[in-house]
């Protein structure tokens, strides 16, 4: 008999957290799996992208202010389906899943995934304490990364016997054919006389871009180079008009959400993610897979533990623009040095591919299934 498997996420925006949910639903095999995917809102980038033998189901949020009504009508689903596990993703998500899987009596059933540092997401004191409270209720948690876990338990008071790290995955094959993919921009025409640093992800606060923006113009003054931004969100105006105040907004590309960032990725000279904060930081060994030498901002959490500054990749302070300045000009004018670092990246992120991760993620759905750990409601 399949396992009935239902993945709960806000939607299918372009975020990592969606990223890794629909690597997994096309990982898990069908003959063993049963998927429904439940959103909040049908919506999102990665929502052509997932399986057409997956059930969506909507639940219909409308506002912010629908909290009740997701938990009612999630319970409603849960009773319903009857689910042999389930996986959610997101804290606002999470915190719903285990209120509904509670008043269901199948929360032994439910894993939540924590994509991101707990403790600077939540910015409320009252928010802290209301997830610290549904957290320590939650039987199986899933960290992507052993920062994660560790603020969990030092924060939230999360027992540490109740969570595991599993590292995001990258489905390594699909990259090294999509990084070789056409891109029609000036530049990445093939005759360009200039450098390209790129990054990627949502323009959000976390992501920090303006301090990336503040670093170019440093970079801009001793470099000839361009700045390559992928991603949408809310500060893409804010962020353009900072551009335009710092005189570099003619370098500067805002090119917006790409299905397949890794051929924008894999001809770039140097990848940056200046982010205050991360769970894991995907974009990373995505960036790493594609070849290309990464700097990133030595944030909570993630980037620690897959670059090793000076042999994979560089690490900067958060929040420091001359340092990160600097690293960025000591990658362009030392291809040599870049070149081994992106070497090594290479090499080092194999171990996150789909095919591990995925039987990591497989073995906890069949414990919480078999009911491997119990505890007490």
């Amino acid at each position: 008999m399949k396992t009935k498997l239902i993945f709960i996420l806000p939607s299918m925006v372009g975020g990592g957290a969606e990223k890794v949910a629909l690597l997994l639903m096309k990982y898990f095999d069908r003959s063993k799996f049963e998927i429904t995917l439940v959103l909040f809102k049908k919506e999102g980038e990665y929502l052509s992208q997932v399986p057409e033998d997956v059930k969506i189901i909507d639940l219909g949020k409308k506002s912010k202010f629908d909290i009740f009504k997701l938990i009612w009508r999630l319970r409603n689903k849960i009773n319903k389906l009857q689910p042999d596990a389930m996986i959610s993703f997101l804290t606002y998500t999470n915190a719903i899943s285990i209120i509904s899987a509670f008043h269901t009596c199948q929360l032994s059933k439910l894993i939540i995934s924590q994509q991101i540092f707990p403790s600077l997401e939540a910015k409320s004191r009252m928010r802290k304490i209301i997830y610290a409270f549904l957290y320590r209720k939650a039987r199986r948690i899933v960290c992507a990364s052993e920062g994660i876990k560790e603020c969990l338990r030092r924060d939230w008071k999360v027992c540490s016997e109740r969570m595991s790290v599993f590292y995001n995955p990258l489905e390594f094959s699909n990259i090294e054919a999509l990084r070789n993919g056409h891109v029609e921009h000036p530049c990445f025409a093939p005759d360009r006389h200039f450098k390209v640093i790129i990054t990627v992800g949502r323009l959000e606060p976390q992501k920090n871009h303006a301090l990336l923006l503040n670093a170019f113009k440093k970079v801009a003054e001793s470099t000839d180079a361009r700045l390559v931004i992928l991603g949408q969100g809310r500060l893409e105006q804010k962020l353009k008009d900072k551009a335009q105040e710092l005189g570099i907004l003619e370098k500067v590309f805002f090119i917006g959400f790409q299905h397949n960032p890794y051929a924008w990725l894999s001809k770039a000279d140097v990848f940056v993610l200046s982010s205050d904060y991360e769970g894991f930081g995907n974009v990373i060994i995505e960036a790493m897979a594609c070849g290309v030498p990464v700097i990133s901002t030595n944030c909570p959490s993630g980037p620690s533990e897959i670059i090793t500054s000076g042999v994979n990749g560089l690490l900067v302070r958060p929040g420091d623009a001359m340092e990160l300045s600097s690293a960025i000009i000591r990658l362009l004018l030392h291809p040599e040095e870049a070149k081994r670092f992106a070497q090594n990246a290479l090499e080092s992120v194999k171990k996150y591919d789909i095919s591990i991760i995925g039987q990591q993620y497989e073995k906890e759905i069949l414990r919480v299934e078999n009911n491997a750990h119990s505890f007490s409601q």
